[in-house]
Formats: structure tokens, sequence, C-alpha cells
């Protein structure tokens, strides 16, 4: 204990003797200082008073920052004692690579946090259940309903997750003191971490909420209130907090929309789409809209850099996320075809501009973009143009049938390698052609995707094509090279698909099956020019 507390004082003092101009004092703390651990009472206490020495240097306008990183396992003390890991893991808590902790405090040095924690994948309840500091974490903590617990996060008594019982008052409450009360806890949210009071007519980025801070505040709001919120939209600049706290409002008391019930109450002004949309509403009267639905797992950020380059076309940019995906990783995915593109559907008509959008899809995004073209189509709402990229055609069977049915245990087995520290590029016999080596390397990001994938082999098992009538439209379809599992000569059946009176047009560029990703540039390419040509620009 000494060691740590007296060796960070002793820097501190030295510092202030010499008068050092520094840009960075970084305090190496631990992930336990957070959350509690049996036997390191000291341990904790020690890294404790580093937090207290980092706060007391910000108050006087000195650099500080409490850096509290979770298990290492590929050097130091956890990596060399047999059975740590695996100790951890059972408790709840995954670790991480020095690489990936050295990554995060580049990120949290530029951001200017005080002092935040990273681990491996954090299973909160779980390691409630399994600690043996139980009887300590139930002074902080109660069961809601359906066994959800309230945290108060690092034993404080300012920040509190109180899902289930928040909700409930909320829909009991009259809607003016509901949505005033979210609006408190949202400014209290906010002017916490930012350390000083702010305007519920600012948006949080004009206040001072970055990227990293807003991934932080979303998960939180997500705990809170139990309902959809991704980062994206605590950055939007169009966007005041009181709108925010609005929109929270919706999604907790339409909560059945999102959780694929019915509900035929919405107004004019309803925002509950955002949950299903991230649009560039900079944009405000495009020439041109781009729907943009991603890949299985994927979000926005696969997207998101088209937005520049299209806003100076006067093109606006709508990127879905899906329940389950990117942005909503929090919610079960939606395990039915018809239910995802019906959900999509329903969100998005509203939001078009008759004659002027595009669907656009990547892998079975694709797929999802032609099954709304035809929902679209069916409600008077043809698209101008489609574009698929690397997705077989309808008409087809999927590419490797002996791949399908083998998929569900060899993403089981990947859980289990990733588990076990295990990695996925070693084991040749456990390969899918849709997933290159470079994914395969990013275990954490494998494990989040993984759920998206079992679902998405449900689907292509299940998906039949009984469309009657053609899309109404011209499309454009993109292929790789060396995708190898939708070579580009699986395409061409997407002509099958169009009324013969319209333009379909073939595109091949370089790269795998996530070309749109390592032949980027060529991709938009391709897109800018199908939008051209489609619209006589």
């Amino acid at each position: 204990m000494a060691a740590k507390s007296w060796g960070a004082l002793l820097l501190h003092q030295t510092s202030m003797k010499f008068h050092s101009e520094l840009k960075y004092f970084v305090m190496i703390s631990s992930v336990v200082q957070l959350v509690g651990n049996s036997g390191q009472a000291s341990y904790c206490a020690a890294n404790r008073y580093l937090s207290s020495l980092g706060y007391f240097r910000r108050s006087r306008g000195l650099p500080a920052t409490v850096f509290c990183p979770g298990i290492i396992r590929d050097t130091g003390y956890a990596s060399t004692q047999k059975g740590l890991l695996e100790y951890w893991e059972r408790k709840g808590m995954e670790s991480l690579t020095a690489v990936d902790l050295l990554k995060g405090l580049s990120v949290i040095l530029l951001s200017g946090v005080a002092e935040i924690g990273i681990s491996g994948h954090f299973r909160v309840h779980d390691y409630i259940s399994n600690s043996n500091l139980s009887g300590l974490l139930n002074t902080y903590t109660r069961s809601g309903i359906d066994g959800v617990s309230s945290i108060e996060i690092g034993f404080s008594s300012s920040t509190k997750i109180d899902a289930k019982e928040d909700e409930i008052d909320i829909k009991q409450m009259n809607p003016d003191d509901a949505k005033l009360l979210i609006l408190q806890s949202l400014c209290c949210l906010i002017s916490e971490r930012l350390s000083s009071d702010i305007s519920p007519e600012s948006s949080p980025s004009s206040v001072g909420v970055d990227s990293l801070m807003a991934t932080e505040l979303s998960g939180m709001i997500q705990r809170k209130f139990s309902v959809p919120f991704s980062s994206v939209e605590l950055i939007n600049a169009n966007m005041t907090i009181r709108e925010l706290s609005v929109l929270i409002y919706k999604r907790i008391v339409a909560k059945d929309i999102l959780g694929g019930q019915k509900n035929d109450d919405k107004d004019e002004g309803d925002t509950s789409w955002k949950a299903w949309y991230i649009m560039d509403e900079k944009v405000t009267s495009p020439d041109i809209q781009l729907i943009c639905f991603p890949p299985i797992g994927g979000g926005p950020s696969v997207y998101a850099w088209w937005q520049y380059k299209l806003s100076k076309q006067n093109i606006q940019l709508i990127m879905a996320q899906l329940p389950g995906w990117e942005g909503r990783h929090l919610e079960k995915p939606l395990q039915n075809l018809n239910e995802i593109a019906l959900k999509l559907t329903d969100y998005l008509s509203p939001q078009l501009i008759p004659g002027k959008f595009v669907l656009f899809g990547h892998s079975i995004g694709g797929l999802i973009a032609f099954e709304v073209a035809h929902l679209l189509k069916d409600r008077g709402l043809p698209p101008a143009h489609i574009i698929i990229s690397s997705w077989y055609a309808p008409t087809l069977g999927y590419p490797n049938a002996g791949e399908l049915e083998k998929a569900p245990s060899i993403l089981r087995q990947m859980e289990q390698n990733i588990r076990n520290n295990i990695r996925l590029t070693d084991d040749k016999a456990m390969r899918l052609s849709f997933l290159d080596n470079e994914l395969l390397g990013k275990p954490e990001l494998m494990r989040r995707l993984i759920p998206c994938f079992l679902v998405s082999s449900k689907i292509c098992q299940k998906y039949r094509n009984t469309h009657n009538t053609k899309l109404q439209c011209g499309m454009t379809v993109l292929g790789a090279k060396s995708d190898h599992f939708v070579p580009p000569t699986l395409l061409d059946a997407w002509q099958l698909e169009i009324e013969t009176n319209h333009p379909f047009k073939k595109i091949v560029v370089s790269g795998g099956h996530m070309s749109i990703m390592s032949a980027k540039k060529k991709v938009l390419k391709g897109i800018l020019n199908a939008l051209r040509k489609a619209f006589f620009v």
C-alpha cells in the first residue's frame, strides 16, 4: 500500500518543487479499485489514494490521469500465475492484451478524461454473484424486477444504475413530470463528468462531451432507463439535452415497439425512429438520400466516413442500426428477417423523400435492403435505385450449404476458444468463408459479433424468395475478386429481380468479402457513379 500511494505523492511533490511543466501526469491504478476484490483491501485503498490525488491535482489546474486497467493476459503478474486468468474469467472479468490497454491509454490521454477503467468483457452480475465480497457488494446493490440489480459505481453515492425501478416510476408519472425527471437525470450525468453546470438547451457536444465520454454516457443511459441509446446520438450537434430527454421518455413508453410489439400511438413528433437510423440532419434539403444497411453485427461506423464526401454533394446519409448489432448491442438480435425488414420499413418510411432515395446494403445488409425495397414498393414508395454489395441473388441457394449447417457449432466453438484464450486464427478447421483473418484476429470484436452470426445463419437457413413481382427501379451490384464467400459470378442473377426496362450494372473491385473496408474508396466511387447515373447528375 505504502509503495504505490507514497510513491505517487513523492512524484507529485517533486514535480511541484521543481515547477515541472508536465503535459501528462499518469497514475496506474487498477480496475479492482472500481469494483473491489476479496483479500485486496490494502491494494484497493492504495489505488483509491491515487484517485484522490488525481482529483486533487485537477482541482489545482494540474494535469492528472488515473488509469485503471483490468487483467492483462500476455505480460505481467497475472500472466505468470497459473490459473489466475481463469479465476478472474470465472468471476466475470475477462482479460485484455497489453497492446489493447496501451491503445486505450493513448485515447484517454487525448480525451482529457480524469479517471477511467478498462477491462475485457465484464459480466457485472456474474461478478457480483461470484464475488466473496457479496456481503459488501449487497450493500451497494439491490435486486430489481427480473433480477436486474442496482449498482453504485465505484461505491459512490452519486452515480446509480436504477434501470427497472426508474422505468416503472416514469411510466406511472405524468408525462411532463417524467420528462423533467429524465432531463434532470441527464443533466446531472453530463454535469458530473464535465464538472460544470450545463444548459438543457445546449447539445452535449457543444458543452464538451466528446466521443469517448459519449460512449460512457450512452452505456449509463441504456442501463439506467433500459432503452437503446447510442453514443452517436449524444454527439449529434442538432439534438439539445432537452430533446434527448424527450427521446428517452418516448422510448420508455413505446418500449413495446422496440421489443417487437406493434403500437399505433405514434404522433407527428415521434423520434423513436432514431433508435433504428442515424441520419445526417445537417443536409436539410438533399438531392438524394442514401439509406445504408450494414453487414451482420455492424452499424453506422461502417458507413460514417462517407458522410463528409456525400454531404458535399448534397446527399443525405441515413444509416440503419438494428437490435443486438453495433450501437444497440445491449438488446437481443431479432431472429426473423421479415420482422427486421418490417421494423426498418416502418421507421424509415416517414423520413423518405419520394423519388429521391436509394437503398444500399453490404453482405446480408444487401438482402435486408432488397426486402425493405419490396415493402416500400408495396406502400407506393419505390426506391429510385438499389445497390447490393457482396450478397448472392435470392433465386440462388446459400453459396456453401454444408458450411451453413456447420456454422452454429463452429461459432459456439469459437466462443469457447475465446474464453480459453485460444487464437481463432490457429485452428484452420474452424473457419467460415465469410470471416477473414483480420476479423478472427480480434477476439473482443468476435465475442460481440458471434451472437449476430448465429442469428444470421438461422435467417439464411429459413429464407425463401417469395416475391411474385419485380422491383421497379435500376440496380447496381458490387462484388470483390477474392470474395470466397460470394464470388462475383453469384451476383448476375440479381438482374432477374428488377423490371427489364430498368438498368442493371455489375461492378467488381479488388479485395475479399469485406471489400467495403479493404477497398472502401473504390466501393464509394462505384456507389457515387451509380447515383449519378440513376439521377442523371
